[in-house]
């Protein structure tokens, strides 16, 4: 942790004139080393915003790689005190419509207990605030159920 950090120091120092092809070389090294370990990572709360800045600054495929990780256990993710910043980063950085699905579909089955969970409401919120209305309606029909 104490090297991606450096890294991730070198990519948001304001003070750098940096290139894209520089950012594109860092965050390529830090996915390189947070290698199968991109969960643990945004678990941590000295950690995390490591794979915030990733999808901050990453370009597509970077941030594809991400939003895999992050899918497999995004419900649960959402739920904690530090990951939940990062499922936030997701949700407004990855705005292409395949990223969006690939988080629609990763909290299906999940929205109620989502917006029961003090952490994970904002969470829900944010998806209803950003994506498009077909998610939205799906994501309300599964939070009221049959009362709608």
């Amino acid at each position: 942790v104490e090297i991606l950090k450096t890294q991730w120091n070198q990519l948001r120092n304001t003070n750098n004139v940096m290139t894209e092809d520089d950012k594109v070389e860092i965050i390529d090294k830090l996915l390189k080393d947070m290698k199968n370990r991109i969960l643990d990572v945004t678990l941590r709360h000295d950690a995390s915003r490591i794979v915030q800045c990733i999808l901050q600054y990453g370009n597509k495929t970077q941030r594809r790689e991400i939003l895999i990780e992050l899918c497999k256990k995004a419900a649960d993710i959402a739920k904690t005190p530090y990951g939940h910043f990062t499922i936030l980063k997701a949700i407004n950085y990855c705005i292409d419509r395949d990223e969006q699905e690939l988080l629609y579909k990763a909290f299906i089955g999940h929205y109620l207990s989502l917006s029961c969970n003090a952490i994970g409401a904002r969470t829900t919120e944010c998806l209803f605030v950003s994506f498009p209305t077909e998610f939205v309606n799906h994501m309300k029909a599964e939070i009221y159920g049959k009362v709608r």
